[in-house]
């Protein structure tokens, strides 16, 4: 269905002010949402479709892929969490107020390069916004979960895991659990290590061989 455009009547300023008003809305460009479909992690940007569609002489056609938007990275200082970035992903697209490539090129406080404002050729995209089709299952409401492909690092006020496959450290103020075989320099450490030739006494025995 073809969205409809609100109609006034243009007989008294009331109305022509609305009309204006209409047209400065539909004209101008603050934040929607996107959809990634290719990502550069040298540059750091992105191509992202606009997920909704536009109305162009009586038809819905969608709007233009928007190229090199740089992406939201979560740092500071000398700190930062980097994601694997991939097509599909869903992102909100943020239209800057200006021209920003000479902020993109060189960090630099410098005049805008030209006179765009709120321009599809602005666009900053922060990934990571999900729809109802791909929430996040089990959702930590009482922690922080980093996972990537079924491994997690889990905090929690009580307690630190790492799970990789069915291995498994955790760390609570009273010691550190670990599920699996622990190794050290590629020598067994554990339950299922033992030592021949020895007695049982007050001695000890070796290093780990």
């Amino acid at each position: 269905m073809i969205p409809q455009k609100r109609v006034f009547q243009s007989d008294n300023l009331r109305n022509l002010l609305e009309i204006v008003k209409e047209e400065i809305k539909n004209d101008i460009n603050c934040h929607t949402i996107g959809q990634i479909q290719t990502f550069n992690p040298t540059s750091q940007t992105a191509e992202i479709q606009i997920m909704y569609k536009r109305v162009m002489n009586g038809k819905l056609k969608d709007y233009p892929i928007l190229v090199d938007c740089p992406i939201f990275t979560l740092s500071g200082g000398n700190g930062l969490i980097t994601m694997p970035i991939t097509k599909g992903d869903s992102c909100l697209v943020l239209f800057n107020d200006r021209d920003i490539d000479r902020w993109f090129q060189s960090g630099q406080i410098n005049p805008p390069q030209t006179a765009r404002k709120h321009s599809f050729s602005d666009g900053l995209a922060i990934v990571g916004f999900r729809n109802s089709l791909n929430k996040i299952s089990n959702y930590l409401s009482d922690g922080i979960n980093i996972e990537y492909n079924g491994n997690k690092i889990v905090l929690q006020s009580d307690k630190i895991s790492l799970s990789v496959g069915s291995s498994k450290i955790e760390i609570t103020a009273s010691g550190i659990s670990i599920t699996g075989i622990l190794t050290n320099n590629g020598k067994i450490v554990g339950d299922t290590h033992i030592h021949s030739g020895v007695t049982t006494g007050g001695g000890v025995t070796g290093a780990v061989v």
